[in-house]
C-alpha cells in the first residue's frame, strides 16, 4: 500500500506539473518550477504531519533495557549485509529512475519534439507498476523475494540498454519500452520494502537488539540522497550540454545528449542494482536448516545442512555421513544435492531419515517441485560408507 500511494502521487505530479512549468509558447519557465516546488513542499509537510498523527503501532516489540550506544548500533549496522545491500540497491535504483524523471520534460521537448506527450511519458512507468503489483506476490512465491527483485532490475536494465542502441528512437517506441521497463521497476519497488523488513530482522539476529528505527531511517537516508543527487545530475547535465534557458528550440546535439544521459543513467542505475542484489544483499545465507539424526545406539549419525539459493533455482543440500567418534570427522562422506521447493521455506518436513539399525539408514529428500530423492547409506565398523541412490 505504501508503494501504491507513492505511485498515485507520482501520477498526479506527472500529469499536473507539465501544465504549470510550460508557458503558452511551450518553453519551460523558472516561475513554473518555483510554483510547483512551493506547492509540493507544503503538501509534503502536511502529509508527513498527518501520517505521524494518524499512525498507530499495532505490533510493539519488547524493549531491551540494556541498550547499546549509538556507536555500537552503527557498528552492528555496518556488519548487516542485508541492510548494506538493500540501501545501496535502493540508492542506485532511485538514482537511475529519478535521472530519467528529472530529464523527462526536456527529453520530450528537445529530443522527441513532442512536449504534449511529456505527461504520458512520465506516467507510463507508473501505470506499468500498477499493472505488475497484483502479480508480485505470485512471482515471489515462485522465485523468492530477492530473486524477484533481481528479475525486476534485469528487466529494466535490458530495456534501457536496448533503448540506447536504437537508432532514431521515436517517442512512441520510447513510451512502449518505458512501459516494459516500468514493469521491472514496479517489481523492485514493491518487493524492496519486504527486503527492508528482512534487513531489520537480520539486524536483530546479529546484534540481539531490535533497531528498526535506526535501520529504516538509515535506509530512508540512502533514498533521499539518491533523490538529491539525481536532481543535481539533471541540472548538471543540462549545463554541460549547453542548454540555453528561455530558448524555444535547442540544438539537435543538446537533444541527443539529453536522451543519452537520461536513458544511459537509468541503464547504469539498474545494472548496478542488479549486481548489488546478486552479490551483496544477503540475510541468513549461511545455513537455513541444520539437524542431526543419530543411529539407535548413537554409533553413527547423519547431519543435514541446507542453504538459501544464491539466485534463481534450488537450495543446496549437504548430507554428512559420520561415525560418532572424534576421529569420524577425518573419514566422513558428504553427499551434495539440491532441493527444488518452489520458493518455500526449508524445514524438517523436507527430510525423512529412517535408521534400520546402527549401520543402515535411508534418507528421503522431498520438495514441492521434484520427485522424492532417496539415498541408502551403509556404515561399517571401520568407518566405510556405501551410498546407493
Amino acid at each position: 500500500f505504501r508503494n501504491i500511494g507513492s505511485i498515485g502521487a507520482n501520477l498526479l505530479v506527472m500529469f499536473f506539473v507539465p501544465k504549470v512549468i510550460f508557458n503558452a509558447q511551450g518553453a519551460v519557465t523558472a516561475e513554473g518550477f518555483m510554483t510547483c516546488a512551493v506547492v509540493l513542499a507544503v503538501i509534503s509537510s502536511i502529509s508527513f504531519f498527518l501520517n505521524f498523527r494518524l499512525t498507530r503501532e499495532r505490533i510493539i516489540h519488547k524493549v531491551n533495557k540494556n541498550k547499546k550506544n549509538i556507536g555500537q548500533t552503527l557498528k552492528g549496522l555496518v556488519k548487516n549485509r542485508a541492510f548494506i545491500g538493500v540501501a545501496l540497491a535502493s540508492f542506485t535504483m532511485m538514482a537511475g529512475m529519478l535521472t530519467v524523471s528529472a530529464l523527462n520534460v526536456f527529453l520530450f521537448k528537445d529530443y522527441f519534439k513532442a512536449p504534449k506527450l511529456t505527461a504520458l511519458g512520465g506516467m507510463i512507468g507508473m501505470l506499468a507498476s500498477f499493472v505488475i503489483i497484483p502479480f508480485a506476490g505470485v512471482i515471489v512465491k515462485k522465485l523468492g523475494k530477492k530473486e524477484t527483485s533481481v528479475l525486476g532490475a534485469l528487466i529494466s536494465s535490458v530495456t534501457y540498454v536496448g533503448m540506447l542502441f536504437i537508432p532514431n528512437l521515436t517517442a512512441p517506441v520510447y513510451i512502449v519500452l518505458s512501459f516494459v521497463a516500468g514493469l521491472g521497476t514496479g517489481l523492485i519497488n514493491t518487493i524492496i520494502w519486504a527486503l527492508v523488513g528482512d534487513a531489520i530482522d537480520y539486524q536483530e539476529y546479529i546484534t540481539g537488539e531490535r533497531n528498526e528505527g535506526t535501520v529504516y531511517s538509515s535506509y530512508s537516508l540512502a533514498r533521499k540522497l539518491a533523490q538529491a543527487i539525481s536532481g543535481g545530475i539533471g541540472g548538471f547535465a543540462l549545463s554541460i550540454l549547453g542548454y540555453q534557458s528561455g530558448v524555444v528550440e535547442q540544438s539537435a546535439s543538446v537533444g541527443v545528449g539529453i536522451k543519452n544521459i537520461a536513458i544511459g543513467g537509468a541503464a547504469i542505475g539498474y545494472i548496478l542494482t542488479s549486481l548489488i542484489l546478486i552479490f551483496i544483499y544477503t540475510t541468513f545465507n549461511k545455513t537455513i536448516y541444520s539437524d542431526k539424526f543419530y543411529s539407535p545406539t548413537n554409533k553413527n549419525f547423519i547431519s543435514i545442512k541446507a542453504k538459501y539459493a544464491t539466485l534463481f533455482g534450488p537450495s543446496s543440500i549437504k548430507i554428512y555421513c559420520r561415525n560418532n567418534k572424534v576421529l569420524g570427522i577425518f573419514n566422513q562422506e558428504i553427499i551434495n544435492t539440491k532441493i527444488y521447493n518452489d520458493g518455500g521455506a526449508i524445514d524438517e518436513s523436507n527430510f525423512y531419515v529412517k535408521w534400520d539399525d546402527d549401520y543402515n539408514v535411508t534418507i528421503t529428500i522431498s520438495g514441492d517441485e521434484q520427485k522424492d530423492e532417496i539415498f541408502e547409506v551403509k556404515f561399517s565398523e571401520d568407518i566405510f560408507y556405501e551410498i546407493v541412490k
